[in-house]
């Protein structure tokens, strides 16, 4: 098995996750924490602590094995079985929910192409992708991830300066608008358990015990430059009644002849490679644990990815309209991603205290 460095380790698990709501999430926070937002904003980054600490916990303590293995040496082959049956179908929604915003997306700049040519494109792209192995994932996030984090913020930075209004409510109106709004934003974070399927691919060292929790930094950061990027152009409660907030916000920089007229573009390119790249991530990561549930080695994980390229896109091509995206959105992927990001991270914590397992890394 060929190691991962701390860069490609880092990276490829930061690409994991963020897709699903990164062009809807401005929207999401204003819709339901209204004037109290930017506190949920801060909500949602503190529980993406608690559940960083959960996730490195974990890989501190089994340092030797990955993914579902944790589970088979904490609960039994058992249930673990039975955990990786219901957590393959809610990831192939979330990542199929993710092709069908970005497609979606994408469709609005070029409207006479339909959407199933964007999905095929891109799908068939990260498929390729994942089939050459979770090392060469490695290798390409290290690239793209620092070029899309640099593009990100530089262009989010400038619209903030570019844009017109600066009022920001900063005091806490309701702490249940709050907490619906950190309920709804957290499936930002859905991919991030990724880390564990990491965990045997990578250098076990001072640094990797960190390696969650700088992510999970980083990805803040960013959330917040994007989410000021959008209030600063379309005011405080604009984003609630449109589709891709940060999108619009893009063309409206073009009408009004910004300096970098072809912002959006650059955006655009950096946001393609990024999603490719993380549905290549979760094809790999699905494909894998698919193979482990059936008892067989990561390395026939191949035969199983058209599986999962399959299932991604029907269920993509199944989502009619973004009413219904929404929809699976709030009732579905809010659920799940306090139970699989939360939930069963900190039950696996509290039964390895309880059975006593031993760390096997300092």
């Amino acid at each position: 098995m060929q190691r991962m460095t701390y860069l490609q380790t880092l990276s490829l698990a930061s690409v994991s996750y963020l897709p699903l709501a990164y062009w809807i999430f401005p929207g999401v926070a204003v819709k339901y924490a209204h004037l109290d937002a930017l506190w949920a904003m801060l909500g949602v980054i503190g529980a993406s602590l608690v559940m960083a600490w959960g996730h490195q916990w974990i890989n501190n303590r089994l340092p030797d094995v990955g993914g579902f293995d944790i589970v088979v040496r904490v609960c039994g082959r058992g249930i673990a079985t039975m955990i990786g049956v219901v957590y393959v179908p809610c990831y192939l929604l979330f990542v199929a929910l993710c092709c069908y915003f970005f497609a979606s997306m994408m469709k609005a700049y070029f409207p006479a192409t339909p959407r199933f040519v964007f999905l095929m494109t891109f799908v068939l792209l990260s498929w390729r992708g994942a089939w050459g192995g979770i090392e060469n994932l490695g290798r390409v996030a290290s690239i793209v991830f620092p070029m899309t984090l640099v593009g990100n913020l530089t262009s989010c930075i400038a619209v903030m300066i570019r844009g017109e209004y600066r009022w920001i409510p900063t005091q806490v109106v309701s702490l249940q608008d709050t907490w619906l709004g950190v309920l709804h934003l957290l499936p930002l974070y859905l991919g991030f358990n990724i880390f564990l399927m990491l965990n045997p691919y990578y250098y076990n060292s001072r640094l990797s015990k960190w390696y969650c929790y700088i992510s999970v930094v980083i990805a803040g950061v960013a959330m917040l430059t994007s989410f000021f990027a959008v209030l600063s152009n379309l005011g405080w409660f604009a984003p609630e009644h449109l589709t891709f907030p940060m999108q619009f916000t893009l063309g409206l920089l073009h009408l009004r002849g910004f300096l970098i007229e072809r912002i959006g573009i650059v955006i655009i390119i950096l946001a393609t490679a990024y999603t490719v790249l993380f549905t290549s991530n979760h094809i790999w990561c699905q494909a894998t644990l698919i193979a482990r549930i059936l008892g067989q080695p990561e390395d026939d994980y191949r035969r199983f990815s058209v599986l999962v390229v399959a299932i991604i896109v029907g269920m993509a091509m199944a989502v009619r309209n973004g009413a219904d995206a929404l929809w699976l959105y709030n009732h579905v992927l809010v659920p799940i991603s306090w139970c699989l990001l939360l939930g069963v991270p900190l039950l696996l914590v509290a039964l390895m205290l309880i059975r006593r397992i031993q760390y096997t890394c300092e």
